[in-house]
């Protein structure tokens, strides 16, 4: 796998727009990567860290199964790229290994048929302690930051029918985890973590304590 941390200019108006769109943010970063890439179903995972206020600019952490080439999003385009570091990612992970953990996720649920959000910090706690579990991993401590709504705007492929807008619930979770199996674990960095990781969410980051 490779990681790459891409500093983008805040001030950029075509960055913004970019940023402020999941659907316009995956279509973008896919042009990094060859097209035999898109169908060959390697799995692409971003998150946009949260602001320290004082940042010159914005940071987007991409997580790749091929090696990105930045160079093919060309400058002017719909991402200012500042400045871009990319590296070979091969986590080490050990059972009952400590770690700090970052996640960006869509809590959701299945009802007849019907995906829906899971509402209120208790319920999305259980959420994302049930999918840590079922990843190797033993959630230990952890909080959550509801950041609201994120929304992108599909086109429609057949002509005739109107575009759309795609709505999802977004959680930040930070804290702390104990790996419990190390091959588990592994996998479910590579593949993610909840739904909607075409747009944003899933990307699980680990720091050792």
């Amino acid at each position: 796998m490779y990681l790459s941390q891409l500093h983008l200019s805040p001030t950029d108006k075509k960055t913004q727009r970019t940023l402020h769109d999941v659907y316009l943010l995956h279509q973008v970063l896919l042009a990094a990567f060859p097209r035999e890439a898109h169908q060959s179903g390697g799995r692409l995972l971003y998150r946009l860290e949260p602001s320290g206020g004082t940042e010159p600019n914005v940071r987007l952490l991409v997580q790749s199964e091929m090696q990105p080439q930045w160079g093919r999003i060309e400058v002017g385009s719909q991402l200012s790229i500042t400045a871009q570091h990319t590296k070979v990612f091969d986590p080490e992970l050990a059972p009952g290994s400590l770690f700090r953990f970052r996640i960006r996720a869509n809590p959701t649920v299945k009802r007849e048929g019907r995906r829906l959000g899971v509402i209120g910090e208790k319920d999305q706690l259980d959420w994302l302690q049930r999918k840590l579990a079922a990843s190797g991993c033993k959630l230990l401590d952890c909080t959550v930051h509801d950041e609201g709504h994120l929304t992108g705007r599909k086109s429609a492929r057949r002509s005739g029918v109107r575009p759309y807008v795609m709505t999802f619930r977004s959680s930040r979770f930070e804290g702390v985890l104990r790996v419990e199996s190390t091959s588990d674990a592994v996998a479910a960095i590579g593949a993610g973590l909840g739904p909607g990781k075409a747009f944003g969410f899933g990307m699980l980051s680990l720091a050792r304590l």
